[in-house]
């Protein structure tokens, strides 16, 4: 817990100019967090305050498109 962690994403499909948000959920807990709003950076720093296991979404849409996209899901666990 504490240590910086950088999160990357790669998309690919639809129309470039992708927009990137990138969210955190605790295991045991029912709220996913922000860690960045939409933007066009496929990067964004997580630094995790507590010990755990974590969900991370990554949300990410196209240049011509309002709506998500594509939901990307992925477990980490913080010691």
């Amino acid at each position: 817990a504490g240590q910086k962690v950088k999160l990357t994403v790669k998309a690919s499909g639809g129309t470039k100019k992708y927009r990137y948000k990138f969210r955190y959920k605790r295991s045991g807990t029912k709220k996913i967090k922000g860690i960045s709003n939409y933007r066009s950076k496929k990067a964004a720093n997580w630094r995790p305050k507590e010990s755990g296991r974590y969900t991370l979404y990554v949300y990410v849409r196209d240049k011509t498109t309002k709506r998500t996209a594509k939901k990307i899901i992925r477990n980490y666990i913080v010691s």
